[in-house]
């Protein structure tokens, strides 16, 4: 075999070593970036923002963003109680399969955990961080 050839063969086995190993480390970082999105509180702790959300989006893993819909106003402080429009994360159950434009309601049997926060990018191309909650009973 002439050293033309080898040079070549060389070059082309060093062409995939290297798409291989580029793959191998994309879907690498890929995995772990999906993870870092959430981050999980030490203490879970009680949340009283609203007793009625819409969801907005349903995510791969079957938790939902969704968007309160109350609007409390106490006329006596002039002042608003519950947040419209807050956003949260609706942790994934086995119970309950979230989908686009659905209705929740937080009974008074139930109240909503905070267990982490939500990172992610909006259409807007903006960055948010959500807290991420769970339906639990009081």
């Amino acid at each position: 075999m002439n050293s033309t050839i080898k040079y070549v063969l060389t070059f082309v086995a060093g062409v995939v070593v290297g798409i291989a190993g580029l793959l191998l480390v994309s879907v690498a970082i890929n995995q772990t970036s999906s993870d870092n999105n959430f981050t999980r509180l030490e203490q879970p702790k009680t949340l009283n923002i609203a007793k009625h959300f819409k969801v907005i989006q349903v995510l791969p893993d079957g938790s939902a963003l969704a968007m309160s819909n109350d609007y409390d106003f106490d006329y006596v402080s002039m002042t608003k109680l519950r947040s419209f429009g807050t956003v949260v994360l609706l942790l994934a159950s086995s119970s309950e399969a979230y989908y686009d434009n659905q209705q929740i309601t937080i009974s008074s049997t139930e109240c909503l955990t905070q267990v982490g926060t939500y990172r992610y990018t909006n259409a807007h191309n903006i960055e948010k961080t959500v807290p991420v909650v769970e339906i639990d009973d009081k």
